[in-house]
C-alpha cells in the first residue's frame, strides 16, 4: 500500500468527539470528588467517635477506682490524654480531645484539627457518675 492509501484508510477521533469525552470526564469528576471527601469525613467521625468511646470508658474505669474522673483541655479545646487513663492513639492525626467535669456528668469532646477536612466538626459525649452513657453526637458533619 501506498502511503495515500494508508492516508484515505486512516480513521480517527475527531476533534469533537474528543471534546465530547473530555466534557462527560469532567461532569463525572464535579459529582465523584464532593462524594469522595463526603466519605472521608465520614470515616474519620467514625475514628473520632471510637476514641470518645474508649475515652468513656477508662474515664468512668478511672472514676470507679478514684471517685473523680480525670479532668483535661477545655470545653473548646483539645489537650494530650493523661497516660492515667491508659488510652493510646489518642490525639493523633485529626483529632484533638478534651474530659470536662460539671456536676456529676464527664464530658468528653473530640475537635477536629484545624487545617484538615474534619475541621469545624466535634465529637461529643457524656458518661455520669453512675456510669450512664449519653449518646455520642457529631457536630459539623
Amino acid at each position: 500500500m501506498t502511503l495515500n492509501a494508508l492516508k484515505k484508510n486512516a480513521r480517527g477521533f475527531t476533534l469533537l468527539e474528543l471534546l465530547i469525552v473530555v466534557i462527560i470526564i469532567g461532569i463525572l469528576a464535579a459529582v465523584a470528588v464532593p462524594q469522595f471527601n463526603r466519605s472521608i469525613r465520614r470515616s474519620r467521625s467514625a475514628e473520632a467517635v471510637s476514641m470518645v468511646g474508649a475515652i468513656m470508658n477508662a474515664e468512668y474505669a478511672n472514676f470507679q477506682e478514684n471517685n473523680a474522673f480525670i479532668d483535661f483541655g477545655t470545653a473548646a479545646a483539645g489537650a494530650a490524654i493523661p497516660a492515667g487513663l491508659m488510652v493510646t492513639n489518642a490525639g493523633v492525626g485529626n483529632w484533638a480531645y478534651s474530659a470536662v467535669t460539671a456536676g456529676t456528668a464527664n464530658t468528653v469532646r473530640g475537635f477536629g484539627a484545624a487545617g484538615s477536612n474534619v475541621a469545624g466538626m466535634t465529637v461529643t459525649g457524656v458518661i455520669n457518675t453512675d456510669g450512664t452513657k449519653v449518646a455520642i453526637t457529631v457536630v459539623g458533619f
